[in-house]
């Protein structure tokens, strides 16, 4: 049946602000951003950067949790190209928990996740330090468009990253 919504398995940890993609038959969701328990008083710690990534398996609705980006981070984009994912970008904070409470700090960071093998590398940083981009890979190269650096004021730059073959 056509034109229809279906409830799925939901993820294993509420997120938001993340970046989701589909390599390989099987969808993986990197980052964003956590709601953290109350505190002792009562009162809400916020929320929390997440360096957690899940692969949802459509075939069988089932979520399993795999390696951690070695940044915690929201706001980033992903590209794939030969089924290798691209975390690009993004915001995170300087303390030791990430909450979002700090000052965010953009992200220049680039990291290489390897689905097949579960592991990730470090690859070229981004020449400008952004969040909520938006990315696309086309011709074995990458976009990086528009998000913000260290303010909330919308960015035109677009930047092209050439990975290592």
């Amino acid at each position: 049946m056509t034109n229809k919504w279906t409830k799925k398995a939901n993820m294993l940890t509420p997120r938001a602000f993340f970046s989701a993609i589909a390599v390989n038959n099987k969808i993986y969701c990197f980052g964003g951003f956590a709601k953290v328990g109350p505190m002792a008083n009562g009162r809400d710690k916020g929320e929390v950067y997440l360096s957690s990534v899940e692969e949802y398996d459509p075939m069988t609705n089932k979520w399993i949790r795999k390696a951690d980006m070695p940044t915690g981070r929201a706001g980033l984009s992903t590209s794939v190209i030969n089924g290798i994912v691209y975390a690009i970008g993004g915001q995170t904070a300087s303390g030791e928990k990430f909450f979002l409470t700090e000052r965010p700090i953009s992200l220049s960071t680039v990291e290489k996740y390897d689905p097949k093998i579960d592991r990730w590398t470090k690859a070229s940083k981004m020449p400008t330090a952004r969040y909520a981009i938006a990315t696309e890979a086309i011709n074995g190269k990458i976009y990086v468009f528009g998000g913000s650096e260290d303010t909330i004021k919308p960015s035109s730059k677009v930047e092209e990253f050439t990975p290592e073959q």
